[in-house]
């Protein structure tokens, strides 16, 4: 299966390379289109596309990662699915998996999260996604969250597109984790008072 892995931290970020890793590891051919920056909270927004009416990004290497196609995107994460799934980066993907967010996407707030949007356009384009977060903590068990993704990806074959699944992990050692359960979006997320 190709498989586009995406996030909303930026293509050099931690999250990102080991959900990519896990996922190469499973025999599945990936792809890497990310923000070239931080897009922390931009929902599934696309960017002023009007302005320009060009996609622009730059191929890079990430390391362990050298085999593996990566674009860094000039835009939000919901861009460089959008232009995945347009083909814009070679064959289509079949599936999109989104994170690995530092942080949590467990309520509703989730309206506002890059690496959910992302997940959600895709879903758009009638490809079966998968967010995945990774509570905070440290240090961030990102191994945790990217080898439970990736034991998740064929969940994907048996969901009715399109459909996506926001997997939120704890930050603890692989062996502590105890099993998937699901679960409904809380009314709120995380608060921050001034």
């Amino acid at each position: 299966m190709r498989v586009l892995v995406t996030n909303d931290d930026g293509v050099f970020a931690p999250g990102l390379a080991a959900l990519a890793l896990a996922v190469a590891s499973e025999g599945h051919d990936v792809l890497i289109a990310a923000p070239s920056g931080e897009c922390s909270g931009a929902g599934a927004a696309l960017g002023p596309l009007h302005l320009t009416g060009k996609i622009a990004y730059a191929p890079v290497t990430l390391p362990g990662l050298e085999p593996v196609p990566t674009r860094a995107v000039d835009g939000p994460p919901a861009l460089a699915v959008l232009s995945a799934c347009l083909g814009g980066f070679g064959p289509p993907p079949d599936a999109v998996v989104s994170g690995i967010n530092a942080g949590g996407n467990t309520g509703r707030a989730v309206l506002h999260s890059g690496t959910v949007g992302a997940a959600l356009t895709a879903a758009n384009f009638g490809r079966p996604a998968m967010a995945v977060s990774l509570a905070l903590g440290t240090p961030a068990h990102w191994e945790t969250a990217a080898t439970t993704a990736a034991a998740l990806l064929p969940w994907l074959d048996h969901l009715k597109p399109p459909s996506v699944l926001n997997v939120n992990v704890p930050n603890v050692p692989r062996p502590h984790v105890r099993g998937v359960c699901a679960a409904t979006l809380a009314d709120a997320g995380t608060v921050q008072t001034a």
